[in-house]
């Protein structure tokens, strides 16, 4: 009895197997306690100051360790129906990076030990989450949900802050003017976080394909919000990581006919912006004292921490110690000091040695997040790693969870786009003269 492929014209069985549809990545293979507790975990990121009443951990740490546990038992791999996650070029160099970090400990003075132990667990925790989170996001749907949480739940806390909700909004006094922040939060790092959640939800306004136009306006209504608590925190930096961000958003990539959605974001997000600090212009005051050279001590802190790298270049000058030292240097004897900077505080921490196999990790990083802007995600993977590595210009956010969820971000995307590629332009097997059957 023939076969539809061979009541078919010759040839045409081959094209039939190249052109079948590839199956979509199973969202519902994922069990229902890991997709919600990863989720979940995405959408106590902003609140990760929050410490509950019955234990010393945050809210974020917290929901972390749930999701990682429920990772292991329900789906990979000690439940026994998966093999571990699969593994990625910069996982490897980030590891090689925490072990020159791990031998450090073992010549670090005793007077410093227990914070560098603490300091090496949260990498560890961070690695894991990385490993695991890089294979979690290649699935679309779990993806757009869990940036869709974050976003969310930092406009929530968005909301809170400006309604002056007790608890949350709280204001810094600065040379330039009332500074807002809200929990125990550093005004940079809720800028930053706003920041992330305003370009997250450009983003997805750009790329997601709908037929209610309200869903866009809605997504970018809400950008409103982040935008005004990151201008009134005055951070510098959370302003122009948005708009470098937001300029990243803007690149033209695979999609096609975004011309008019990209004309009201940008008249959008100018006119709020002018309208912001119009209203609140502390964050320009800043801006004019940057331009002075008045840098927040960062014009003290930068020479210092160039002269020690160039003093101890390959060794470094160890985990936690190198902050008391540069914080001596600067002319606080008895106070830790941080170098406000990514790179110098890998060189000045672990030295060439540590700092080299990080940036090459980073790297990979960035490259995949590049070569992710043909995926479904756009340009979003790209723009929010460079929001990232532009805020740890000014600040070192290495210990800091979101940031580490954008590098697996990276890595998942880059590794989707491949996939979607690979599907729609397959590799005519070796050997087979084209057109013509297999069997023939």
């Amino acid at each position: 009895m023939l076969t539809a492929a061979d009541r078919l014209p010759r040839g045409a069985a081959s094209r039939v197997v190249c052109c079948r549809p590839v199956p979509r990545s199973g969202y519902a293979e994922i069990p229902k306690i890991v997709r919600w507790s990863f989720i979940g975990f995405a959408g106590a990121l902003p609140f990760e100051a929050v410490s509950l009443s019955f234990t010393s951990f945050s809210l974020a740490k917290l929901s972390g360790l749930a999701f990682i546990a429920a990772y292991f038992f329900f789906y990979n791999p000690l439940s026994g129906k998966r093999p571990f996650p699969p593994g990625s070029a910069p996982l490897g160099w980030f590891l090689i990076y925490l072990l020159v970090f791990a031998a450090n400990g073992i010549f670090l003075d005793g007077f410093y030990f227990s914070q560098f132990v603490s300091i090496f667990l949260t990498l560890a925790q961070l690695l894991l989450l990385f490993w695991i989170s890089s294979s979690l996001l290649r699935v679309d749907l779990l993806t757009r949900r869990a940036l869709l949480a974050f976003a969310l739940a930092s406009v929530g806390l968005a909301l809170g802050t400006l309604l002056q909700v007790p608890g949350l909004s709280t204001s810094i006094v600065s040379g330039a003017g009332d500074r807002l922040t809200a929990l125990d939060f550093n005004p940079n790092y809720l800028a930053y976080t706003m920041a992330l959640a305003a370009v997250i939800l450009i983003g997805t306004a750009l790329e997601i394909q709908t037929r209610y136009s309200w869903s866009k306006a809605l997504l970018i209504a809400l950008v409103l919000p982040l935008l005004a608590v990151t201008v009134r925190t005055g951070s510098r930096t959370g302003v122009a990581a948005f708009l470098i961000g937001f300029a990243m958003c803007m690149l033209p990539n695979r999609q096609s006919g975004r011309r008019l959605i990209i004309m009201v974001l940008c008249a959008f997000v100018g006119i709020a912006m002018v309208a912001l600090v119009a209203q609140h212009q502390t964050v320009l005051a800043r801006f004019e004292q940057s331009a002075s050279g008045n840098l927040a001590g960062r014009q003290v802190i930068i020479p210092t921490s160039i002269q020690m790298i160039w003093e101890r270049p390959l060794f470094g000058w160890q985990p936690v110690a190198y902050w008391q030292e540069l914080g001596r240097r600067v002319g606080q004897l008895w106070s830790f000091k941080d170098a406000h900077n990514l790179v110098f505080h890998l060189l000045m921490e672990v030295g060439l040695l540590g700092a080299v196999p990080f940036l090459i990790g980073l790297g990979l990083c960035a490259l995949g997040a590049w070569k992710a802007r043909t995926g479904k995600f756009g340009n979003l993977p790209f723009a929010l790693l460079m929001m990232t590595l532009s805020a740890n210009l000014t600040h070192t956010y290495i210990a800091r969870k979101p940031q580490w969820l954008i590098f697996a971000l990276a890595v998942a995307a880059a590794t989707a786009a491949a996939k979607s590629s690979a599907a729609r332009h397959p590799v005519r097997q070796a050997g087979r003269p084209p057109g013509r059957d297999a069997n023939v």
